[in-house]
């Protein structure tokens, strides 16, 4: 059975990035600040990438060679790039998102969406799309070990761009108020 293509707007799907009272895939907020700042980002980038790849690694150790990381960082930056030159590229599968619309596949074209304006998407759903756990809140990246100011800096650029998308904030779980 085929997979299930639409086209979404970028604000629905970030809307939906949430769980248990909080944003859920602050690892998209990451990408998005590398895209648009550069510099620093770029190495806080290679180390969420090596964390999440080293948990991945114990579970399949064959499946990510080690310097992953930074063919990750040279992919994302070309594919930024591509964004520049041709904005979002129709032929390229969907973003994939889960049967609650919580991202699956997506996050590096997601930021390049949100970076250059591109406001609808083609997503698709796989039909036996079931609840995906990806856990991406900040204390996922506390708990990996980023210092307080990144995570100030990460729920600012979060909060700025549900203002920028016209969304309404819907964490009742202040991370900041209570660790």
């Amino acid at each position: 059975m085929a997979r299930s293509v639409k086209m979404v707007s970028v604000a629905e799907i970030v809307d939906k990035q949430y769980r248990k009272g909080r944003f859920n895939r602050m690892d998209m907020i990451m990408r998005l600040m590398c895209a648009e700042r550069g510099d620093k980002w770029w190495k806080k980038y290679r180390r969420m990438q090596h964390v999440r790849v080293n948990k991945i690694r114990k579970i399949r150790p064959s499946k990510w060679p080690r310097g992953f990381e930074k063919k990750r960082e040279k992919d994302f930056r070309e594919l930024i790039e591509s964004f520049r030159e041709k904005g979002y590229d129709m032929s390229v599968k969907g973003i994939r998102l889960d049967k609650d619309m919580e991202l699956v596949n997506g996050s590096h074209r997601l930021a390049c969406c949100i970076l250059f304006g591109i406001e609808e998407i083609p997503v698709q759903w796989p039909p036996d799309s079931t609840k995906v756990r990806r856990h991406y809140s900040l204390k996922w990246f506390r708990r990996a070990g980023f210092g307080e100011g990144t995570l100030r800096d990460l729920e600012a650029r979060r909060k700025k761009l549900l203002k920028d998308l016209g969304l309404k904030d819907r964490t009742t779980n202040d991370y900041f108020k209570k660790n």
